[in-house]
């Protein structure tokens, strides 16, 4: 098998949402603390109640973190996309575990910062310090509206709720179309395939949403909002 040749790291960290407003000193001063490991579909990234040495950052691919229960039930938590930070948690909290396990769903790029050097970073730069407390900010705001739309709908809004947040994190992209299996946006939403599979179809009759050829949803939010409100 081939062996995978790197990305560059300064342009993997330029490639981030979160660090392209920074200075080129600045992303160079994090790719310097920074290094890429490649991944295949499947695989795991880190697991549930391991040590959360680094901040992480995906520059290809896609992947699911998700919290497993005590009857082994898996819960999908956040699906990942490429130019996302994900598993902040060891950031503030130092010799904190991760508190849910990350797969790749694709295979793809996965950065590592470790935190022990990124808070030595952001104690001398502060514009690095202030796009991670947007991040975090972000973060918190749609942690908030996911539980929100989790535990106060029915399956239909639910699952709109879920597509709009879906597509509001994705931006321009989203025009495109969003990409993910029935199986995955029913752990998102907590629901049986089976439940999403019969909503989606409701929603698709009705011109809400638009299935392409390779299996994209294409959302038009004006309709979704109607089911989700």
């Amino acid at each position: 098998m081939a062996v995978q040749a790197a990305p560059n790291l300064v342009t993997a960290v330029s490639s981030i949402a979160a660090f392209q407003g920074l200075s080129p000193a600045s992303r160079e001063a994090i790719a310097g603390i920074s290094s890429l490991r490649h991944y295949r579909k499947d695989m795991y990234v880190f697991i549930e109640g391991d040590e959360a040495e680094f901040l992480c950052f995906l520059y290809e691919g896609t992947i699911r973190t998700f919290r497993t229960s005590m009857l082994g039930a898996e819960q999908t938590l956040r699906l990942v996309r490429p130019g996302e930070i994900f598993a902040l948690t060891g950031f503030l909290h130092p010799r904190d575990s991760y508190p849910s396990t990350a797969q790749t769903v694709t295979e793809g790029w996965v950065g590592f910062v470790r935190n022990e050097a990124l808070r030595s970073l952001v104690q001398r730069n502060a514009e690095v310090s202030w796009a991670l407390l947007q991040v975090f900010g972000q973060r918190v705001r749609e942690q908030s509206r996911q539980m929100v739309d989790l535990t106060s709908r029915d399956a239909s809004a639910k699952i709109a709720a879920t597509l709009l947040r879906l597509a509001e994190r994705e931006g321009a992209e989203a025009r495109t179309g969003l990409h993910f299996t029935h199986k995955e946006l029913a752990q998102l939403v907590g629901c049986s395939r089976e439940t999403v599979t019969r909503v989606l179809r409701e929603f698709r009759e009705d011109r809400s949403v638009e299935q392409t050829p390779d299996g994209r949803l294409i959302v038009h939010p004006a309709r979704l909002q109607e089911y989700a409100s």
